[in-house]
């Protein structure tokens, strides 16, 4: 009886021990950053159902990684910031130059920066599995807070009537609610714990996402799910054919992944029937890009000038010439335009959409390099999970990107800028180890 205490107490108190003394599984440091990325990750989703404008949010945002940073200063690490993400950012700057405003374009740029140099910390001081579980627990933290405060009648949770959708979210927009947590949902799937407890903790998480994407009702949201899904699917079948898989293989998985997409273009009409919505325009989205292509003709290659175009709520343009001719066209008041790289066409033009799409793609083949990686080793596992949180993350980023401007909106930059230094960022430069060497012993090790 004694022995068989004895042992049901040891199994409950391995969690305690291993967040006490460090251990590979998790540390007091791996779970500072899982609530600090948390944290962030809510306050940059801009929950103005709560707060009344996004500059608490950002202030509260910086001030959580600031004290992380600051309690866990033997974990700092200056990050290796990404090339195409500091092309995108000079060329933010470099459009004060020609803008129509170049106090607005500095400004906003300024704004930017600080969004990136968040991020950058984020990913510098914890391994890309402890990211993956702290956007898992802000997209909980989002459901949760959207749940309250609906439950305490305030308005602006609520979808209003007629429309679809069952909340709106603290973000006040269903959609908002919907790119938020299949965001929180892709980094979700990224990377499951490895202990029991965790993956306890990351059960529950997973299924408020899931409660809080349904109770969205995005038709957006539901297909990004699903591709997401296919594409976790896709990368496990990838790790345990790793070890037989040929050129011709290679081959193989390139011809599924081209007729996946043949396939859903093809079934597309269809699936929006299925799901109720206006798939050949995207409820009018269709109509707002042609707009905005017409009428950034005489701009096209540089823009006007960041920041200078649309009325974000989170940093808006003053009235200005571009914007009256989109909404003379359309008839209708936009706020962005509805797609990443719509949104900063007429903003920083051709070269701004370039860098854009550049950015998302060396996220994405630095993700599938790790894949690549054959060493037989204990970090094995932590460089799939950053291959993992790299494509998975990248894709739900592209994914939302086609209805929503994703590399504008804070949160959106924020994730992005995250990826890009975690991708860069060895698993073995945070826990000590190597790619062919032996067992990982640094505290700062993952929670996951």
């Amino acid at each position: 009886m004694g022995s068989t205490t004895a042992q049901v107490t040891s199994v409950l108190a391995a969690p305690l021990r291993q967040w006490r003394t460090g251990s590979p599984a998790g540390s007091w440091r791996s779970t500072v950053w899982v609530v600090t990325v948390g944290l962030a990750f809510f306050f940059l989703s801009n929950p103005l159902a709560l707060q009344p404008n996004f500059g608490i949010s950002f202030e509260r945002a910086g001030l959580v990684i600031v004290a992380a940073m600051l309690i866990t200063r033997s974990s700092l690490r200056l990050p290796r910031v990404p090339w195409a993400i500091l092309l995108l950012l000079l060329t933010m700057a470099a459009s004060s130059l020609w803008s129509i405003s170049p106090s607005q374009s500095w400004g906003v740029f300024e704004f930017y920066l600080k969004i990136a140099v968040l991020g950058f910390a984020c990913a510098a001081c914890a391994p890309p599995r402890t990211i993956a579980f702290g956007m898992a627990a802000g997209g909980a933290i989002v459901v949760a807070a959207s749940i309250y405060a609906y439950v305490k009648d305030n308005p602006l949770v609520l979808v209003p009537p007629g429309a679809d959708g069952y909340l709106a979210g603290v973000g006040t927009n269903r959609n908002i609610l919907s790119y938020t947590l299949v965001l929180s949902f892709a980094a979700a799937i990224a990377a499951v714990p490895r202990q029991w407890w965790a993956r306890a903790v990351w059960a529950v998480m997973l299924a408020s996402i899931s409660v809080g994407l349904f109770l969205s009702q995005s038709g957006t949201g539901f297909v990004a799910t699903g591709i997401l899904l296919v594409g976790a699917g896709a990368l496990s079948a990838l790790r345990r054919w790793r070890g037989a898989v040929t050129r011709r293989g290679r081959r193989y998985v390139s011809l599924a992944a081209a007729l996946a997409v043949v396939a859903g273009v093809a079934g597309w009409p269809a699936l929006g029937a299925l799901l109720g919505r206006d798939s050949s325009t995207l409820s009018g989205r269709t109509d707002l890009w042609g707009t905005v292509w017409r009428a950034s003709a005489g701009d096209r290659w540089l823009g006007q000038g960041w920041g200078t175009v649309w009325p974000h709520p989170w940093a808006p343009a003053a009235p200005n010439h571009m914007l009256d001719v989109i909404y003379t066209e359309l008839g209708d008041l936009f706020a962005h335009g509805h797609n990443s790289l719509f949104d900063v066409l007429p903003e920083l033009g051709l070269l701004g959409v370039l860098l854009v799409v550049v950015a998302h793609l060396t996220v994405l083949y630095r993700g599938w390099s790790r894949t690549q990686t054959r060493a037989d080793s204990a970090a094995l596992d932590d460089h799939w999970a950053a291959a993992r949180l790299s494509i998975l993350g990248v894709l739900g980023l592209a994914l939302c990107g086609v209805t929503e401007p994703m590399v504008t909106i804070p949160l959106g930059w924020f994730v992005l800028s995250m990826l890009s230094v975690s991708d860069s960022v060895s698993p073995a430069r945070h826990n000590g180890s190597h790619v062919a060497g032996a067992q990982v012993t640094d505290d700062r090790a993952a929670t996951a």
